[in-house]
């Protein structure tokens, strides 16, 4: 690990620290993250691997082409720009695909850093959807150590997805 991965590192949880702070008194006694919000995370670990090949496919990219009006099909208010929607939908969609991808592959890369194998945990018990067992038996783990990693996991996630400005948003 190289001196710019532990200022990156270094910086990271402290910040991180200072939220969870924050956060802690904030809510004085309410727990940290919501079961939905848990779920959230789940799912975004869970469709990484969908996200990445719909974001390399480009397939929805709208195309400007010229609209013959001399089709029944086709009608127009004149007040609304068809082409303009489209290009802004098509935008916030590819930001919030983007904004998905970068929250698994930061929490991937800062488990990475810590250099104590648990990225591998990450991708077998989260993205690769292993069962609670398989995980405990492969990496000769307690039931209790595996929840602890696990809620580890989902609030470093959930502090990048803050950092990001993932969950300022309604999804």
């Amino acid at each position: 690990m190289d001196i710019e991965d532990k200022v990156r590192l270094d910086c990271f949880n402290r910040g991180y620290e200072q939220g969870k702070k924050e956060t802690a008194e904030k809510f004085a006694g309410v727990a940290m993250m919501t079961r939905e919000r848990a779920k959230q995370i789940e799912r975004l670990f869970r469709e990484y691997e969908n996200n990445k090949k719909e974001l390399a496919q480009d397939y929805n990219v709208p195309v400007p082409s010229g609209v013959q009006y001399d089709k029944i099909c086709v009608q127009s208010d004149r007040f609304t720009n068809w082409t303009e929607e489209k290009y802004v939908k098509y935008a916030a969609d590819r930001e919030a695909l983007c904004k998905k991808i970068f929250i698994v592959e930061e929490t991937l890369f800062w488990f990475q850093l810590e250099g104590n194998g648990r990225e591998r945990f990450v991708q077998y018990f989260f993205i690769d959807q292993n069962t609670w067992v398989s995980t405990e038996n492969k990496f000769f783990i307690a039931h209790d150590t595996l929840a602890r990693w696990r809620r580890d996991v989902i609030e470093k996630a959930e502090a990048v997805g803050k950092i990001v400005g993932y969950f300022a948003q309604k999804n």
